[in-house]
């Protein structure tokens, strides 16, 4: 959980071009914004436990059930929770633009690099923004939507995502934690010691946040079929990534030559 409760900070690099200082603004949002964080999720998850308690959690609105646990169904309750659940829209929606945005811009930046066609490069004449990679990112994200839901109910297909998307995370951040630790004899000499062992911290978290992700804590159709799911997108998504980037790496030596 602490995964995704804290990824998206790399969200802040991407648009660093549009920081007057991106290293002191980036450092500064992550310092005020990790506390806050995880005292949401630590007093959200408590709340909702407390509530609901040995009772089944719908996870794909916990909150609107946690209020109407705490507060009935009646008075103050019939107002609160759907001024919630359009609390929870709004935001949905902010975090889906946010999200669009950063995937959108990485085969962008993956093109000027040589490491995809150039086709994800170009710019809309107007708007100056990937046209190409938004339309090729919003056409993958429909159909991963679509085959999730595919022979499951809708809170099997919810939990599939989300562990899908923190396995990639957690593969993400087990590399990049482990740079400090076991990275060339250079940068692991001229690195603290708390960094190290905050590092090591990280490290440990995703490294247990990539092996729990194939237990589904909801009712499924198949423990068994649900692991290997979220195994087969793991593994599949790997293998064409690598692909694609040997096939970048020899168009970039080819134009060398």
């Amino acid at each position: 959980m602490c995964v995704g409760a804290l990824s998206g900070f790399e969200y802040v690099a991407i648009l660093a071009g549009e920081c007057k200082a991106a290293s002191r603004t980036i450092g500064q949002s992550v310092l005020l914004s990790a506390p806050v964080i995880c005292l949401m999720f630590i007093l959200g998850t408590s709340s909702v436990l407390t509530f609901i308690g040995g009772q089944p959690i719908n996870v794909i609105g916990p909150i609107p059930q946690t209020m109407r646990a705490a507060l009935g169904s009646t008075g103050l309750a019939s107002a609160a929770a759907p001024f919630t659940i359009a609390l929870l829209i709004a935001r949905a929606i902010a975090a889906s633009s946010l999200l669009l945005t950063g995937l959108t811009r990485l085969p962008m930046t993956a093109g000027w690099d040589h490491l995809v066609p150039q086709w994800f490069s170009r710019i809309h004449p107007r708007w100056r923004t990937p046209v190409n990679s938004i339309v090729f990112m919003t056409a993958l994200v429909i159909a991963i939507i679509i085959l999730s839901m595919l022979g499951v109910k809708e809170q099997e297909a919810s939990q599939l995502l989300t562990n899908a998307s923190v396995v990639h995370y957690a593969i993400a951040y087990m590399a990049l934690f482990a740079l400090p630790i076991f990275g060339v004899r250079r940068l692991r000499g001229a690195l603290p010691m708390w960094l190290k062992a905050v590092a090591g911290a990280g490290l440990f978290a995703s490294a247990v946040s990539l092996f729990i992700a194939v237990y589904p804590i909801v009712d499924v159709v198949s423990r068994t079929g649900y692991a290997v799911k979220i195994t087969a997108v793991v593994v599949v998504s790997n293998i064409v990534g690598l692909a694609v980037y040997w096939g970048g790496k020899r168009r970039a030596a080819a134009q060398v030559r």
